[in-house]
């Protein structure tokens, strides 16, 4: 009895500790749970902050690219304002034309690395000819080079007269020039002298040349300085602007020009633009100076000497003036037929004593340059003058 009632006694104090002790883990594990999602929670806050100050980041950089970027934009459209203007102001004081050098020029081409720089006059020279030299290339380019004593194959010499030889011309032209800029500084009251004979009226080579050996001999002869442009008749003006493309002028402030701005016009617009052209002009311009009929002998032979050497100086005036950048149409230093050398001896009297000298030499093909050629032609011709001079008559 005692037992069994002992039995039943206990059993229901064993099913409270049991239902107490699930209900306190219910309480626990709801605990752990609420723990586990509201570090669950705080985690994704934490990621979604971090999220945040990272998006935050690349915004900031974004920002800062774009105002580089907008920098760049403004800077380079204050760039090209400023150039436009510096451009538009650039047009506006060429020469004083408006728009005076809006030309293409597609087909000239810079042959040489040899240059000299054109010398300004005056303040008022410089305002109208600066941009003028720009149309023209900053510096009067030459593709002649110098007239070795020698020849030689070596580049270096090659180099080295180039660098030495200039056209005749053009170095009394630029002198001019500096004379002219000279004679403002030293003026005095006399009575100048008579300058009518000298005028442009044709626009060719061979009259081009004319007027520059006379202005120069004025200049030279008095020690005076004439304005070139004022010379110059205005039909030569009209086609000489036309022929380089200047389209907008006028004629007080072209003459404003030094002789050497108006030389290079010159020179741009007549030079030849094809081998044959090129031929073709020195065959018209040339001019021995001698009868065809003339017959040499030990006792005229001073006159045919003195024709050669006059005739040396007629034809590089002439190459000198249509070979300035123009190298590709220039004809090749050869004997036949269109070559230079060809050219050269077809013109001299009698037509037998250039063959001759030429027949005499050696070796013509190493002669690649004309001036090179003359040298070699005319130490024949001075052996020659020395045989007949020494000769008893």
């Amino acid at each position: 009895m005692t037992d069994e009632s002992g039995e039943d006694s206990k059993e229901p104090i064993v099913e409270d500790r049991l239902l107490e002790h699930e209900e306190e883990s219910d309480e626990k594990l709801m605990e752990r749970l609420s723990k586990k999602k509201v570090g669950e929670l705080f985690e994704g806050v934490e990621k979604l902050l971090s999220g945040l100050q990272t998006m935050e980041g690349k915004m900031e950089r974004m920002e800062r690219k774009f105002e580089k970027a907008l920098s760049a934009t403004k800077n380079e459209k204050r760039k090209s304002k400023s150039k436009a203007k510096a451009e538009e102001s650039d047009e506006d004081s060429n020469l004083s034309f408006s728009g005076i050098f809006a030309r293409q020029r597609g087909n000239n081409e810079s042959d040489d690395d040899d240059s000299e720089s054109s010398d300004s006059e005056d303040d008022s020279d410089e305002k109208h000819s600066g941009n003028l030299r720009k149309f023209l290339g900053t510096e009067f380019k030459h593709v002649n080079p110098i007239r070795g004593s020698h020849y030689s194959g070596t580049k270096a010499k090659e180099k080295a007269k180039k660098e030495k030889r200039k056209s005749m011309l053009y170095s009394e032209v630029k002198r001019s020039d500096s004379m002219f800029s000279n004679s403002k500084e030293n003026n005095m009251l006399r009575m100048q002298p008579s300058f009518d004979h000298i005028k442009l009226e044709k626009l060719n080579i061979p009259a081009v040349i004319r007027f520059f050996r006379q202005l120069s001999e004025y200049q030279e002869k008095y020690k005076i300085s004439l304005r070139a442009g004022p010379l110059m008749d205005k039909k030569v003006i009209d086609h000489m602007l036309a022929d380089n493309e200047i389209h907008q002028w006028e004629y007080h402030e072209f003459y404003q020009l030094g002789r050497t701005e108006i030389y290079q016009l010159l020179q741009n617009a007549l030079k030849p633009t094809t081998m044959k052209a090129f031929e073709k002009n020195l065959v018209a311009y040339l001019d021995f100076g001698l009868p065809p009929n003339f017959v040499p002998s030990v006792t005229n032979f001073r006159h045919l000497f003195r024709a050669l050497i006059s005739y040396r100086t007629a034809f590089m005036e002439l190459y000198d003036f249509m070979s300035w950048e123009n190298k590709r149409n220039v004809p090749p230093c050869t004997n036949k037929p269109g070559g230079l050398i060809k050219i050269f001896i077809s013109k001299i009297v009698p037509a037998s004593l250039g063959e001759n000298i030429v027949q005499g030499m050696k070796r013509l093909s190493k002669y690649t340059r004309i001036e090179d050629f003359l040298d070699a032609f005319y130490d024949a011709v001075s052996s020659a003058q020395k045989k007949c001079t020494n000769k008893p008559s």
